[in-house]
């Protein structure tokens, strides 16, 4: 999918979710982004200390703009979090590879995580875990209507625990299990799935985060070794890999 752009933009609409999370609507035409790929977004005016382009995956679009879903994590996502309507910003993509397809495929998300297996549900179909350390702040907005089950670590939801410890009970509860997951989210939640599904002997393909700098291969930044010895690039390579090029 090679309809990569660098452009300047404007910012559409933002809404906040709670306190830390909001979502960030930004004018675009023409682009066609698959669920995994990713942009490289820049305040345009920015003026405070030095900060680099920030990689954000999509959480949905239209044929007119692009939705961010960010949850407020450093400078760049906070000055994010304060632009307005009307303001620039530099968006380069989209990048990276994407998800692949599966039949009755499972979708699982840890916090950040969220967006592209919300894309990715939205676009085709699937089955959606997502996992957070607790949903009050979020009981009232509309991101949780598209997942169908959620875990917490407090009592916020109707399963405490972790998302992981959620899918591995829907495994043994199912008649139909699926022929592959997709999942994004913090390392260790990952791993942990990888370990769990090799016992079960079902596909996962995971999306991983990187200090990216410049999304597209060049300063190596979020390079990692593979199981198979060789380097690859999150950005240029993936950020979409089989689990088992990540761990054994």
């Amino acid at each position: 999918m090679k309809n990569r752009v660098s452009l300047l933009s404007r910012v559409v609409r933002k809404t906040f979710l709670s306190s830390s999370w909001f979502l960030l609507e930004i004018q675009t035409t023409e682009i066609c982004p698959a669920p995994g790929q990713f942009f490289m977004l820049f305040p345009e005016n920015y003026s405070g200390s030095a900060i680099l382009p920030r990689p954000i995956s999509v959480y949905n679009t239209t044929d007119k703009s692009i939705t961010f879903l960010i949850q407020v994590a450093g400078n760049t996502t906070r000055y994010f979090s304060k632009m307005l309507p009307g303001e620039l910003i530099r968006i380069t993509g989209p990048l990276g590879n994407y998800f692949p397809r599966f039949e009755n495929p499972w979708l699982v998300a840890g916090g950040v995580g969220l967006p592209p297996v919300d894309f990715y549900k939205r676009r085709y179909s699937g089955t959606l875990f997502a996992g957070f350390s607790s949903v009050n702040e979020l009981k009232h907005s509309d991101i949780l209507q598209n997942i169908d089950y959620i875990s917490t670590m407090d009592s916020s939801s109707d399963f405490k625990g972790t998302v992981v410890d959620l899918v591995e009970m829907k495994l043994i509860e199912t008649t139909t299990p699926p022929c592959g997951i997709i999942a994004c989210g913090p390392h260790g939640m990952l791993h942990s799935l990888h370990r769990l599904l090799l016992k079960h002997h079902i596909p996962l393909h995971v999306s991983l985060e990187g200090q990216m700098a410049c999304g597209t291969g060049v300063c190596h930044g979020c390079a990692f070794k593979t199981t198979l010895g060789k380097y690859k690039n999150i950005c240029s390579n993936g950020p979409v890999f089989p689990s088992n090029e990540v761990w054994k």
